[in-house]
């Protein structure tokens, strides 16, 4: 679990984020297909929604927070890597998980041939840009359905989690895909 729902002390309140997708759209920013799933089920949905967009692919990872040497305020890092191979974009999510599903330090980007994009952010959310059938085709294939979805972004206090155990994890994503650090904190 990336993050969970607390209360003003820091403990669990047992909110259970709901599934489904619903479209967004925000003046004068590109539509966005919101898709919210259990945490036990974020692997295989990103999965999903990575394998209906068309490679090469590029990628992003915003490594918000640097758990190996956290800086306050310090501002995100980011890597990128252009013309990545899908089935090496597949192979990383299975192999770097943790850091992934499990963690919240960071989100993934990744971009089609077309401009399609998807991103994993640190809530354990996914956003499909744009809103179009391509992502929502996905979504109903996985088995969820169009509904204004209650999520973490509905409450009031998040707790986020950023585990040492996926600090290797990290490192091998960004040697897996040839990420390079373009921006952001040293």
């Amino acid at each position: 679990m990336k993050a969970c729902s607390v209360d003003r002390d820091g403990n669990a309140d047992g909110f259970v984020p709901e599934e489904g997708f619903i479209g967004q759209t925000e003046p004068g920013m590109p539509t966005r297909l919101l898709v919210s799933v259990l945490p036990e089920r974020l692997a295989a949905a990103h999965r999903a929604l990575i394998e209906v967009v068309n490679g090469p692919f590029g990628v992003r990872w915003v490594q918000k927070v640097d758990r190996s040497a956290p800086k306050e305020g310090a501002p995100p890092r980011e890597f990128l890597a252009l013309d990545v191979p899908k089935d090496g974009v597949l192979e990383a999510l299975s192999t770097c998980a943790g850091v992934l599903y499990d963690d919240a330090r960071g989100e993934l980007w990744v971009r089609g041939r077309r401009g399609e994009q998807i991103i994993l952010d640190g809530d354990g959310l996914l956003y499909g840009y744009p809103d179009d059938l391509l992502f929502r085709d996905a979504a109903i294939a996985f088995g969820l359905a169009e509904t204004d979805v209650k999520t973490l972004l509905n409450r009031d206090y998040v707790k986020q989690w950023y585990r040492a155990e996926h600090d290797a994890d990290e490192r091998r994503l960004i040697e897996l895909l040839g990420l390079r650090v373009i921006g952001g904190g040293k």
